[in-house]
């Protein structure tokens, strides 16, 4: 049966032993490099979430499309009022400009400018956090073997992301005044599968092959299974948010009922084409979500291990806490700051799960009752 990328460990016979080896100098100097790596990849993890948050608020703020070319070669902001103002003229090209921003001051142009030229600078810094201690790694022998293919791997996603990112905002220069939900959900849902791979990779990095080996087979199966479906769940949920941002499609802000019902009438229900039903969409998915969340939980309850039990309170906890600041936003109409507060609490709800993904796939030792 086929693996998924967050599941596999290499079974080569050369890399993966059934007993602890025994210990000695090199063996020593190998486990002190797989503890490097692993630390490097959670560096990464930090420097992406932040990006991300960047990011959501670059779109809170309608920043995105002040930056109107890639310029992938360049890294330094204007510096002088004259470029400042050749940045400001192109801006005057766009159609959000024209339709939306028509009496925008320069000061006023410089604020949302920044925000991107900031994610822009920032995705580089995550190129050079990435490639310069790569190469070190690389070239001191210090990567554990089987690992350089899943690490270059995600390093050319990183490389892609910066493509679709440019691919996003060229969507939203002429004839619109956002860029495509569609491409902007590609956007996101890149980032998270980076961000998730990163995760899964410096948490496996912290334990030997041999231990995860044994891990995987301790596994309950049923449990585990059950947590691939939330996973897909929250992956899902994920995706709809970044559409319910592509369309702004909060303009519905009463809670529990929208537009006074269940659905507001009269509304065509065009999922990720029109506001109203992509809003729905996100709220049914979160009630869904809520409920495979509670029965996840209450399965987990049950488990052999100690730590898978930790794993699912602190989801369950943190879920709930997306769901009430959710709401705060959705009836506040979605301020900046509760929109951002939103989307970091749902990369915590992320990056919790895939800590508890992880347990169930290679749980630890240690037991609870039995």
């Amino acid at each position: 049966m086929a693996r998924s990328i967050f599941e596999e460990v290499s079974d080569d016979a050369d890399t993966v032993k059934a007993a602890a080896p025994a210990p000695g100098v090199a063996e020593a100097e190998r486990r002190r490099n797989r503890q490097a790596v692993s630390l490097w990849l959670f560096a990464l993890v930090a420097l992406v979430v932040i990006q991300i948050l960047v990011g959501g608020w670059t779109r809170l703020t309608d920043s995105g499309l002040s930056m109107v070319e890639w310029r992938p070669q360049g890294f330094l902001p204007p510096l002088s009022e004259a470029d400042w103002m050749s940045e400001f003229a192109k801006y005057q090209t766009t159609t959000e400009f024209k339709e939306q921003n028509a009496d925008m001051s320069l000061a006023e142009f410089q604020g949302i400018y920044w925000w991107e030229w900031g994610h822009r600078a920032w995705g580089r810094l995550i190129g050079l956090a990435f490639l310069l201690p790569f190469a070190w790694f690389l070239i001191r022998g210090m990567i554990p073997n089987g690992w350089t293919g899943r690490i270059v791997a995600v390093g050319a996603l990183g490389a892609l992301q910066g493509v679709v990112g440019w691919w996003m905002v060229a969507s939203g220069l002429v004839g619109r005044v956002d860029v495509s939900q569609y491409r902007l959900a590609a956007h996101l849902s890149l980032a998270f599968l980076i961000l998730g791979l990163l995760l899964w990779y410096a948490l496996s990095l912290r334990r030997e092959e041999w231990d995860l080996l044994q891990a995987r087979r301790r596994r309950e199966k049923g449990l585990f299974a059950f947590g691939g479906a939330l996973a897909a769940l929250v992956f899902l949920q994920i995706v709809i948010g970044a559409f319910v941002a592509g369309l702004k499609a909060w303009g519905y802000s009463d809670w529990p009922t929208m537009g006074g019902g269940l659905y507001p009438p009269g509304e065509p229900f065009l999922p990720f084409e029109a506001a109203p039903a992509t809003q729905f969409l996100h709220r049914m998915a979160a009630y869904l979500l809520i409920i495979v969340a509670l029965v996840f939980w209450w399965r987990a309850r049950g488990s052999a291990f100690g730590k898978t039990r930790l794993w699912a309170n602190i989801f369950l906890g943190t879920l709930f806490a997306q769901v009430v600041v959710g709401i705060a936003a959705l009836t506040h109409g979605v301020p900046a700051w509760l929109g951002s507060l939103h989307q970091f609490t749902a990369v915590v709800v992320f990056a919790v799960l895939i800590h508890a993904k992880h347990q169930l796939a290679f749980p630890k030792e240690e037991r609870i009752g039995v």
